[in-house]
């Protein structure tokens, strides 16, 4: 990652001095942080005690990736990988403003927030710090999240296709950011967030349409994005993958039983081309170019080569020509991000 845009997420991605650990502005995470009362949380933090076969990363192609059994991710979980989390982390922040959350929960009450697929954990640990009277849980294949994080915050080893581990009418909010196109079974998980948030609980899910959209026609059908985009649908068709629209949030949850759906998008260009049509243009679409040239191959590596039979080699074209396309000026690309969020009602079934 440049040292330019490094930089600018030192704001976001917090790091901790030996001297902050010995003032005990943080700490490992433990169960005794949590009410004695609260047996269903401590019986999920025991989780967080790693088998071998967790840590036991398989490496391929010169990637890393992770090692739980049946999970459909296919994406890495290296420190190249991290860095394009910890952009896109960033880049979310833009786009909303600074703000973590849209959706309307009590923070001076809101006892407990879940953060599916949280990845490097850093918008579980930036909530943990923005509430820190709210205990947060952040759950994902990969156990690369920081030793040392807020007394409030959690992090769970767990496949969120999975049976979940909480009991019902658990939390306050449920958080899902990114996780489109790494989900075989959607009705699954909003039913399992339906059941295990309180009544009065808030889903939110936050995603990107697919890219990407054009205005102007500078980008045409035989651009190489848009062949890279043809075949990772059809690489994702055979991994039963099911790549849902960020658009399609609203309409699915009403099915799952969720009200109040309310959804909201956000424009992020790719490249500086749009920094007149807002402040902070030119910003995103800096970072949209910089997800992409960091995350590139590690988006296309696996799933080409284990669904569509394609060698490193030719990943490693196609990735250079993606790089190269990124940072062409002359077309005006863009995604949109969407942020849909709905109440889990406050009346419950009869008996």
């Amino acid at each position: 990652m440049p040292e330019n845009v490094r930089e600018n997420i030192n704001s976001t991605v917090r790091t901790l001095s030996a001297d902050e650990a010995d003032e005990g502005n943080y700490e490992e995470p433990s169960s005794d942080d949590v009410d004695d009362d609260d047996d269903a949380v401590s019986e999920v933090l025991s989780t967080m005690s790693l088998s071998e076969s967790i840590t036991d990363y398989v490496y391929e192609n010169g990637r890393r990736y992770h090692s739980y059994p049946l999970a459909c991710y296919a994406f890495p979980n290296d420190e190249q990988e991290q860095d394009r989390l910890d952009l896109m982390h960033h880049l979310w922040n833009l786009a909303l403003g600074g703000e973590l959350f849209l959706s309307p929960i009590d923070k001076s009450n809101a006892e407990r927030i879940l953060d599916v697929g949280t990845g490097t954990g850093i918008w579980a640990i930036d909530t943990a710090d923005l509430l820190p009277k709210t205990t947060v849980i952040g759950n994902d294949l990969s156990p690369i999240q920081p030793v040392y994080v807020p007394p409030n915050l959690h992090f769970v080893i767990d496949d969120c296709e999975e049976e979940w581990p909480f009991p019902d009418n658990h939390f306050d909010l449920i958080h899902i950011r990114n996780l489109s196109g790494a989900v075989r079974d959607w009705k699954k998980l909003y039913a399992q967030a339906f059941r295990t948030l309180k009544p009065g609980g808030w889903i939110e899910l936050k995603d990107h349409s697919r890219p990407f959209d054009c205005d102007d026609g500078s980008f045409t059908s035989d651009n190489i994005l848009q062949k890279w985009v043809n075949d990772f649908d059809k690489a994702s068709d055979m991994a039963g993958v099911t790549w849902i629209m960020a658009e399609q949030f609203k309409e699915d949850l009403p099915d799952a039983g969720f009200k109040e759906v309310t959804e909201r998008s956000f424009k992020v260009p790719l490249g500086t081309w749009a920094e007149a049509e807002g402040d902070n243009m030119k910003e995103m679409g800096i970072f949209l170019r910089e997800v992409l040239l960091v995350g590139a191959q590690g988006l296309t590596l696996a799933m080409f080569t284990r669904m569509l039979g394609w060698d490193k080699k030719e990943v490693d074209v196609l990735v250079a020509n993606i790089r190269q396309a990124v940072q062409d000026p002359s077309i005006n690309v863009y995604t949109k991000f969407f942020v849909t969020y709905a109440q889990k009602p406050l009346t419950t079934r009869p008996s």
